[in-house]
């Protein structure tokens, strides 16, 4: 009778040993997984932060060339793709004037 619990210990500590194994192998894939997760959600927040950024000085430029529009007496408005006929496209390397 002694000897069939020996063998069910050793079973059971040999099949604990593998359960642990796994644990920590999956312990390890899960901090890479975090690891991964958290630089995407920094270079994220980096590209948010410089579109931001990008905006205002987009927003500043356009507040000077309005400005130096008005000096000069010229009517400033903002073309985009949607404002312009086909037959122009947004980026025309020789602007068309009327």
């Amino acid at each position: 009778m002694n000897e069939d619990f020996t063998e069910l210990i050793k079973y059971l500590d040999e099949k604990f040993t593998r359960i642990d194994q796994r644990f920590d192998e999956m312990k390890k894939d899960f901090v890479n997984l975090q690891t991964s997760v958290d630089s995407y959600a920094k270079k994220a927040d980096t590209y948010f932060q410089e579109m931001v950024m990008l905006a205002h000085k987009v927003d500043r430029h356009e507040k000077w060339i309005r400005q130096i529009a008005e000096k000069l007496g010229i009517k400033f408005r903002i073309l985009n793709r949607f404002s312009l006929p086909a037959k122009y496209p947004v980026f025309d390397p020789q602007p068309r004037f009327p």
